[in-house]
């Protein structure tokens, strides 16, 4: 079977698990979350070597994560973007991710992980009248790459039209909902980081800007260390000391 059309399948199969199985939950400080999913299940798609030579396919959800629900198909999860295991999606075909996770009081090693990325998608999740279509797809594997309309067409067997080039002049910035390597390393400092970003317009200096405040203002995609450094309760009531807030606005 040809590997673009096994993407496809694995991903159209994914978005109508989703879409006949998914129910918001969660308390009142979930619920929101959870709800959001329902705009849009998830925004990529990898299939990663693990350590010990197991193949997993991920679901590469923008914020959080869908609660009580399982992907229908073996050895595959969902992963929030934000989190350390998400961001392998950042990589190119080929290279790999390693991560620690530590005890967030203590700072204490609890596991390591490594994963070779094989294959992904990044792409849109939209409805239509009756079913999710992942479109706008930038596929790539080791050695290539493709963009796709959409999945459900390549099913079908709908032929790719050129792409033609439209420019529009708008004040609005682009919804990316994931970010390239580089930009994607620099958002995730920890918040105490001073860094300075510079760049001719357009070159993604707000969008990185966007997406480190969204990822540093959930608690639950903080870093072990960050998570040390504000209380649960400061956290919760909007609080930040003053060194705190320093760091903040150094990043």
């Amino acid at each position: 079977m040809n590997p673009l059309q096994k993407i496809a399948e694995f991903i159209v199969a994914e978005l109508d698990h989703f879409q006949a199985n998914f129910r918001p939950q969660g308390g009142a400080l979930t619920f929101a979350a959870q709800m959001q999913l329902k705009g849009e299940p998830f925004v990529g798609y990898v299939r990663v070597n693990a350590q010990r030579g197991q193949e997993t396919k991920l679901l590469i959800c923008r914020h959080y994560i869908p609660s009580g629900l399982a992907p229908s198909q073996k050895n595959s999860d969902y992963a929030s973007y934000f989190s350390p295991l998400g961001q392998i999606i950042a990589k190119r075909p080929g290279q790999k991710h390693a991560f620690e996770v530590r005890h967030r009081r203590t700072g204490l090693l609890l596991e390591s992980h490594s994963f070779e990325l094989l294959e992904k998608d990044e792409f849109r999740s939209r409805l239509s009248a009756v079913q999710w279509d992942a479109v706008e797809n930038h596929i790539a594997w080791v050695g290539g790459k493709m963009f796709v309309r959409s999945l459900r067409g390549l099913l079908r067997g709908e032929a790719e039209r050129p792409i033609v080039r439209e420019f529009r002049y708008t004040v609005q910035l682009p919804d990316q909902a994931i970010l390239d390597e580089v930009q994607d390393e620099i958002f995730r400092l920890p918040f105490n980081s001073c860094v300075r970003i510079s760049g001719a317009p357009g070159t993604g200096k707000t969008t990185v800007l966007l997406k480190r405040l969204s990822q540093k203002t959930k608690r639950d995609f903080l870093s072990e260390e960050e998570g040390r450094q504000v209380s649960t309760l400061d956290w919760q009531e909007g609080r930040s000391s003053s060194n705190t807030g320093r760091r903040s606005a150094c990043a």
